[in-house]
């Protein structure tokens, strides 16, 4: 009796290890399935993310094409930049990335986790991130000096913003981009010919009377005339200045064409006989011009009309580029009434 008893009880023991190594497999496998669930869930949300995030995965000429655009918006009325634009539009344009380059007045040295661009000689880009450029930032420069530093999002929201998001990817589709590394020497001779270009031009134009009286210099409304300070909406910098005259903006004189030709061989010779020149025309409220060489492309244009019972000067070229005021208190008046409210902006603007 008393070995049946024993045999009883150690069945039932054996029974109950066994339910509780059931129990404890089972739970071990819940928790460890769960737990890769929830691995899984966040490696998904990570693509997702970069997936709705556009700038995460740009290319090189993507993020160079953004930037074009961008800088053409922010630095409106500076030259090189200006030329960039244009014969970024006609798809003439040649970036090659440097170790260093001189300009005339000063070099761009990038640090070693950075890649340096230069753009038709005239203009400088520096990505912080080379391989990734829309996770980080970029400097830009032109001939003279640097401009600013601005990260790849902020370029990508500017441009997106004012609709321009199609020029930019055109932009990036027609340039010519070298990732190679290069050095100046290795590049002058496309550098030779471009000055060859604009020494025959300076030649021409110092001819006497080369042109029969065909340039004129045009005749500016007194509204525009005087010295403007930019507030700081859409790609215009706080304090920022324009000066026109009677037939020049910032000391530059544009002129009217008396007589253009007619045919794409005259229009080429046009571009290259008036290369530097600014050619334009003006309006009891407004002025438009754009460089001789890149004539029949956007222009540059300056407006004038009121907000608030205030008078204001618009600059712009595919679209609005900067409002400035005869005195440096409205311009700052208006920045910030106006920073954090772009769409009330764009209604009175009658945009």
């Amino acid at each position: 009796m008393n070995t049946k008893k024993q045999k009883t009880l150690l069945t039932s023991l054996i029974v109950v290890v066994l339910i509780l190594l059931v129990i404890f497999l089972g739970l071990f496998y819940f928790n460890h399935q769960d737990h890769k669930v929830v691995v899984t869930h966040k490696n998904s949300l990570s693509k997702i993310s970069s997936k709705n995030n556009p700038v995460a995965d740009l290319t090189i000429k993507e993020a160079t094409g953004l930037a074009i655009e961008y800088a053409h918006l922010k630095y409106s009325n500076n030259q090189n930049w200006n030329e960039i634009y244009q014969n970024s539009l006609v798809g003439t344009l040649e970036v090659d990335r440097y170790q260093e380059y001189k300009f005339e007045n000063y070099t761009v040295q990038p640090e070693n986790s950075q890649s340096l661009y230069i753009i038709n000689k005239e203009g400088a880009l520096t990505f912080s991130n080379d391989k990734r450029p829309g996770q980080g930032s970029v400097t830009f420069g032109d001939t003279q000096q640097e401009l600013g530093h601005v990260n790849l999002q902020a370029v990508y929201t500017t441009v997106k913003k004012q609709g321009k998001l199609s020029i930019a990817k055109k932009i990036s589709e027609n340039m010519n981009l070298e990732t190679q590394m290069a050095t100046q020497s290795e590049k002058q001779s496309s550098s030779q010919a471009q000055q060859s270009l604009r020494s025959h031009a300076s030649r021409e134009q110092s001819k006497p009377n080369n042109d029969n009286g065909n340039l004129q210099p045009i005749s500016i409304s007194s509204k525009l005339q005087g010295t403007w300070y930019a507030a700081g909406l859409f790609a215009s910098k706080l304090g920022d200045r324009v000066q026109i005259t009677n037939n020049a903006v910032d000391g530059k004189t544009i002129y009217k064409v008396k007589k253009m030709p007619n045919s794409e061989k005259g229009l080429n010779e046009f571009r290259k006989k008036y290369y530097g020149k600014l050619i334009g025309e003006s309006t009891p409220d407004g002025v438009s011009y754009i460089p001789a060489q890149n004539y029949g492309i956007d222009t540059q244009n300056y407006s004038v009309d009121t907000i608030d019972g205030v008078q204001y000067l618009m600059s712009g070229s595919t679209g609005p580029a900067g409002i400035f005021f005869k005195n440096p208190t409205d311009a700052a008046r208006f920045t910030n009434k106006y920073k954090n409210h772009n769409d009330e902006l764009m209604k009175k603007l009658g945009m």
